[in-house]
């Protein structure tokens, strides 16, 4: 193979391979006349405005502006000059601008420059890369820089550490909290951490090792500087990720002290609004003020909550409205409250007006509103605001104390008539015994007349101490000082005693007097208050005896159900029905129903009925006007056995009894009646007299003892006497009538007489405690 047949061969695959290079290649002599070029070139070369010469070796650069073809003639001159180089040109095409790299290469033959070699590669996309890098880089550094600046411009602490705790980025904040806290200025790699204290240093450290491990922390804390300056935080730590990795973390440190004074400053004045709010709900029940508001113009209604209580109906299930309001006024006051209300919305003058209401309980109450209407910015009647007070008991006191005032008067009047009746009932027995007594006293008196006489004192006498009696006791009762006291008690023994004495009364105003006892032996004993039921039934038949003048008077006693029913009836003058409901009340009778021809004071219904409620009873009464009257009465039905009361007496000589009574009369009296039961009578003045005879005297048998004694007072002698006489009967003979006074001595007495003394009631005390089991012979 001959050696032009290679060369031929090879500038034949050098052709091919420079045709179907997808590099610009093209070469020029030294006078940058076209030496050769590619189809990549001339692709190039007419897409960016050249033209093909007469050959497509020539070009033309007639389309080229100056500058171009300049630059394009220094770069070959430069390779004349045996330089090789590279340069980067752009063209502008209609898709857009394209980016080439030209590298420049000498053309050399034997060593000699005869032209230049270019091979131009399109490094468009890489450039266009390189731009948006490039671009993007500006953009980030833009952004770095206005973030920044942003964070050194806020107060909010920003500080970045790496994960060995050292400070990576920081801002102007904490530059100034670091000095303010370690007095050093704060440099990258600085541990502040470090340079706390004990236990803050470990609980910080704590917290950044958390967020190390991928925790995030967002919570508030307080400090106090060195200054005394205590300030509020709200601490953000985050962790700092690249590529999945946390490599350090960030803290964002806001200062909110005064964002905590607000709050709580916010939340006093919530709690005082709160609190008067509640005070305003409070202060609206107690007063029973409710408050509410009318719209005008949709006369829409709010309430507030007194409101729905003032007329007792649930807020769930009622909306006020004014028709509907309206409907709860009183059909009395319905109409003039609709004008008072309609009228006052041309005016903004404070109205106010009473009325009757009817609650949704069917309460009637009495209310009192108060209202005004309130304009908007444009001076209209835009609102009505008003109160509402429930004055039913204002109203009702009012009531109570006008009929208070007239019963007061009624009363008073009433109290006079009886002050006046009561003076008259005294000063008539004192009279017949003050002038009898003188009469006595004239020689040569007859003996009948002197018996005549005697008997009228007697009678007088027990007629002024019942009339003391019935005051003391009606003001005991009325101020609770009576007490009842329970024992056991035969209503059949009783009832025949009371049958006894008062048969004698009826005989003497030519009555019948009947007794009827429903209960048998086995079923009459009874706990109860002796003296109580004694002194109920004892007025009842006084009562029955004066105010009848013909016929009969029947009492007796049956059981109803749990409750023994005591009755008392007489066929006497009868009372009018409308007064049936007051004959119990105190001073009623001396002022209205009792005629001055029958006397008494009155008091005996009165005092009947509160002791009979003592007793856990009730009395009531029937009566017709001139046919008679009935007075019933019950207590609880207690029933307490058979019990055994046969006792007897036997008299004794020789037995001596001590009566202590400072008083001469009444011991004179004493001596007298108790010569009958032939006993010797040792008289003490005073409470100490008492416990020394019974010292020196161990033959007393009994002693009667007088309770209020100068030196010591007969209950305290009695207490001394029963430490060393513990089994001696001791008696009470006092003035002490009433049953609390009894029983405040009921633990130092065996007995109780009460003065007058009467003869009967000192026999069946002798009888009980003079008997022979009590060692009497």
């Amino acid at each position: 193979m001959s050696e032009e047949f290679v060369l031929n061969k090879r500038a034949e695959y050098l052709n091919l391979i420079m045709e179907n290079s997808k590099e610009l290649i093209w070469a020029v002599d030294r006078n940058n006349n076209m030496l050769l070029g590619n189809k990549t070139f001339y692709k190039v070369y007419e897409q960016s405005g050249g033209k093909m010469g007469q050959n497509n070796i020539t070009i033309s650069t007639d389309n080229f502006a100056s500058d171009t073809v300049k630059f394009w003639q220094e770069s070959y001159h430069r390779c004349f000059q045996n330089e090789s180089f590279i340069i980067e040109t752009s063209v502008d095409w209609s898709d857009g601008r394209h980016y080439f790299e030209n590298s420049f290469s000498p053309i050399l033959q034997n060593d000699e420059v005869i032209g230049a070699i270019v091979i131009g590669h399109d490094i468009t996309a890489r450039k266009q890369i390189a731009i948006e890098l490039k671009k993007a880089k500006e953009q980030a550094e833009e952004r770095e820089s206005y973030i920044n600046a942003l964070l050194q411009s806020i107060d909010d602490i920003v500080v970045a550490r790496n994960e060995n705790n050292e400070v990576e980025y920081f801002n102007k904040a904490f530059e100034e909290i670091t000095l303010k806290l370690f007095g050093i200025q704060a440099y990258k790699g600085l541990k502040t951490m470090d340079m706390l204290q004990e236990p803050a240093r470990e609980y910080w450290l704590d917290r950044l090792n958390q967020v190390m491990q991928g925790r995030k922390y967002d919570e508030e804390f307080e400090w106090t500087y060195g200054d005394g300056d205590t300030r509020n935080y709200e601490i953000l730590h985050l962790p700092i990720y690249k590529k999945d990795k946390i490599i350090g973390s960030l803290e964002l440190n806001r200062d909110i002290t005064y964002r905590k004074q607000y709050e709580k400053q916010l939340l006093q004045a919530k709690e005082r609004s709160e609190k008067n709010e509640a005070r305003l709900i409070e202060a609206q029940a107690v007063a029973k003020v409710g408050s509410w508001e009318i719209e005008i113009e949709t006369m829409r209604v709010t309430w507030s909550n007194e409101m729905y209580k003032i007329f007792e109906i649930s807020p769930s299930k009622f909306s006020p409205q004014y028709d509907s309001i309206l409907g709860f006024v009183h059909q009395d006051d319905k109409e003039r409250v609709n004008a008072a209300f309609m009228n006052s919305l041309q005016s903004v003058d404070y109205n106010e007006i009473e009325h009757k209401a009817i609650a949704h309980n069917q309460m009637l109450k009495y209310l009192e509103h108060r209202w005004r209407v309130h304009t908007d910015e444009y001076g209209r009647n835009k609102i009505v605001f008003g109160t509402c007070q429930d004055i039913t008991d204002k109203k009702n006191a009012e009531f109570e104390l006008v009929n208070a005032r007239k019963k007061a008067e009624e009363s008073d009047r009433l109290k006079t008539v009886f002050l006046q009746n009561i003076s008259h009932e005294i000063k008539t027995p004192l009279n017949a015994i003050s002038g009898f007594s003188g009469i006595l006293n004239r020689p040569n008196i007859s003996e009948e007349k002197r018996s005549s006489y005697l008997s009228i004192i007697q009678k007088s006498s027990e007629k002024l101490t019942s009339i003391f009696t019935d005051i003391i006791t009606l003001a005991a009762l009325e101020t609770n000082q009576e007490t009842v006291n329970l024992s056991r008690v035969s209503v059949n023994d009783l009832t025949k005693d009371l049958y006894t004495s008062f048969n004698i009364k009826a005989k003497e105003s030519k009555l019948e007097l009947h007794l009827v006892q429903g209960l048998n032996e086995s079923q009459c004993e009874v706990y109860t208050d002796k003296n109580k039921l004694n002194q109920i039934l004892s007025n009842l038949l006084q009562n029955a005896i004066k105010f009848t003048h013909i016929g009969y008077i029947e009492f007796g006693f049956y059981l109803e159900n749990n409750d023994i029913i005591f009755y008392v009836k007489d066929t006497g003058i009868g009372i009018q029905k409308e007064v049936h409901l007051h004959v119990f009340e105190s001073f009623m009778q001396a002022g209205k129903f009792v005629s001055k021809q029958y006397g008494g004071t009155g008091l005996g219904l009165s005092i009947s009925k509160i002791l009979v409620e003592l007793l856990g009873g009730r009395i009531w009464v029937e009566s017709e006007l001139m046919v008679g009257t009935t007075f019933f009465f019950s207590i609880p039905y207690k029933p307490a056995g058979e019990i055994n009361t046969n006792f007897t007496m036997k008299k004794s000589k020789d037995i001596y009894i001590l009566v202590a009574e400072d008083e001469e009369y009444n011991y004179m009296y004493l001596e007298e009646c108790l010569k009958v039961f032939d006993v010797i009578c040792i008289r003490a003045t005073d409470g100490l007299d008492a416990i020394e005879a019974c010292q020196k005297n161990p033959d007393i048998m009994l002693i009667l003892m007088d309770i209020k004694m100068p030196i010591m007072n007969g209950d305290e002698a009695a207490i001394k006497i029963r430490e060393f006489r513990p089994q001696l009967p001791i008696i009470a003979q006092t003035a002490y009538a009433l049953n609390f006074e009894q029983a405040m001595y009921k633990d130092s007495f065996d007995g109780y007489l009460t003065k007058p003394i009467r003869e009967d009631d000192l026999n069946q005390i002798m009888h009980k405690f003079l008997l022979p089991q009590r060692g009497l012979n």
